[in-house]
């Protein structure tokens, strides 16, 4: 009875044809953004060589004032892992990577010291200072 009375409607393909047309208008306006973000081509804000030296010099500064104040292990454990998580969110320029990744490295094997690995803190110690003879703007 409903067969009988139908009426074909070119509705449904109105739908599919706007859906196609805002995925493409979409992926046409935010694609190349995205994929370029994800490869890390884009950067919020380009650091050069001079503010990295300067933000990084500031994070040692504030680094030895801290560790100088701090009273035990548990403390300089805090004091390395919050200096650790500034570094992790600079943004780093191509010619100070290598840099960037061995002064990290340095202060994540001082803070597993901390926690009462004497090895590994004398490890971070020990590429730390080579470190800072190495890179003068230290």
């Amino acid at each position: 009875m409903f067969h009988e009375h139908h009426h074909r409607s070119s509705f449904p393909l109105l739908i599919v044809g706007l859906t196609l047309a805002l995925l493409l208008f979409l992926a046409l306006l935010f694609g190349p953004s995205v994929r370029d973000q994800s490869r890390g081509l884009l950067r919020s804000s380009s650091a050069t060589d001079q503010s990295y030296e300067r933000a990084v010099g500031l994070a040692m500064a504030r680094l030895d004032e801290r560790l100088a104040l701090a009273e035990n292990n548990e403390a300089r454990y805090d004091v390395l892992s919050a200096s650790v998580s500034e570094l992790l969110a600079q943004t780093v320029p191509a010619s100070r990577q290598a840099v960037h990744l061995e002064l990290v490295v340095s202060l994540d094997l001082q803070r597993q010291g901390a926690l009462g690995d004497a090895a590994k803190r004398a490890e971070g110690e020990r590429r730390h200072t080579a470190l800072r003879e190495q890179e003068p703007w230290f």
